[in-house]
């Protein structure tokens, strides 16, 4: 039980990963956006995690919460 407590709580701390400067100043939108989604995906962390949101310069992401 309180393992499973734990990693509930651990699941759900965002974390940070910094976004390359170059990405930050593509100026198109719809370039931008591919281009960040492209440098996600190469993480390799997509089945993992997702991105909650882009802050400061990093993708903030969260741990999927698992299927039963």
């Amino acid at each position: 039980m309180a393992k499973k407590k734990i990693g509930e709580i651990f699941s759900s701390v965002p974390t940070r990963i910094p976004i390359p400067e170059r990405l930050q100043q593509i100026a198109d939108p719809k370039e931008k956006r591919d281009a960040l989604e492209a440098h996600w995906l190469s993480y390799g962390y997509s089945d993992r995690f997702y991105v909650e949101r882009i802050e400061n310069g990093h993708f903030v992401m969260v741990r999927k919460q698992p299927v039963d």
